[in-house]
């Protein structure tokens, strides 16, 4: 579930608590465009008992579930997943740097072990020398 919808549930469930009911039209009014979406997940969750004309009455399990910090926990578990995908990404951007870094490496590598940069120094130092003298 998304963070968003989660807090807007807990808010439907504190209200239904507090009011006894809680009516398809009274959510859209509190969440908007979303508002139905909360209205069947409560449902779902058992929040509310379908008591007819589209209306939620409170049940126990709405009262449990605040009680149990239900969605509070969820939405801590939702963050420590999204600092899991975030250490992941910069652990990912680590290797990449690395497998750069180990790449221009071995380039350098063999370069060296071909003798050319040996080679062009010695000619650059000789151009130097004959410069000056």
């Amino acid at each position: 579930m998304d963070k968003d919808l989660i807090i807007m549930c807990k808010s439907a469930t504190e209200y239904i608590i507090k009011n006894r009911s809680i009516s398809k039209k009274k959510c859209e009014e509190l969440f908007g465009s979303s508002g139905i979406e909360v209205f069947e997940r409560l449902k779902g969750l058992g929040v509310g008992k379908n008591i007819g004309y589209g209306d939620l009455q409170v049940t126990q399990e709405a009262k449990r579930l605040i009680d149990t910090k239900y969605f509070e926990n969820l939405i801590k578990q939702i963050d420590r997943d999204e600092y899991d995908r975030y250490l992941s990404n910069k652990s990912k951007e680590a290797t990449i740097k690395s497998t750069r870094i180990a790449k221009i490496a071995l380039i350098l590598s063999i370069l060296s072990l071909t003798g050319l940069p040996q080679i062009f120094f010695k000619w650059l130092w000789l151009i130097i020398l004959q410069s000056i003298y």
